[in-house]
């Protein structure tokens, strides 16, 4: 995708999304994340077009994971992620996978472009991020 249709898919991304009663905040400040209260996808501006627009459909995993009136169920998941124990760190690892599984069946079904090549680099970068994470908190990484 040149970056003019990056652009515009993220656009339409956001569109489907605000249609849904997602509200997408895009800012320089704080990480890619989906917050259920108050349903909002917030977006760091400071990576570069492509990592922003895979960033959102995973969040958008995130999203739908979370309509799911099993989610609590399935998933030992709180907001206070500095002080997660072994196995809420585990559920964390899970979600995160199942939200790029879950990320990846939106964009095919709803039509929203993918380079596997790119797909494939941007989730296995950030799962391999959470697996170290899993591992040993206090070496969370950047690589």
């Amino acid at each position: 995708m040149t970056k003019q249709e990056t652009e515009t898919a993220i656009s339409k991304l956001t569109e489907n999304l605000t249609s849904r009663g997602v509200i997408v905040k895009f800012n320089s400040e704080g990480d890619n994340a989906y917050y259920p209260e108050p349903n909002t996808i917030a977006i760091n501006t400071r990576q570069n077009k492509k990592s922003k627009y895979y960033s959102l459909l995973h969040e958008v995993g995130h999203y739908l994971l979370r309509q799911d009136k099993d989610f609590s169920t399935k998933y030992l998941i709180d907001q206070t992620f500095s002080s997660k124990t072994k196995d809420k760190r585990i559920d964390v690892l899970r979600e995160e996978v199942a939200a790029w599984d879950k990320a990846y069946e939106f964009a095919t079904i709803n039509q929203f472009p993918i380079e596997k090549d790119k797909w494939d680099f941007y989730s296995k970068k950030f799962i391999y991020q959470y697996a170290v994470w899993v591992i040993n908190p206090a070496k969370f990484i950047d690589d």
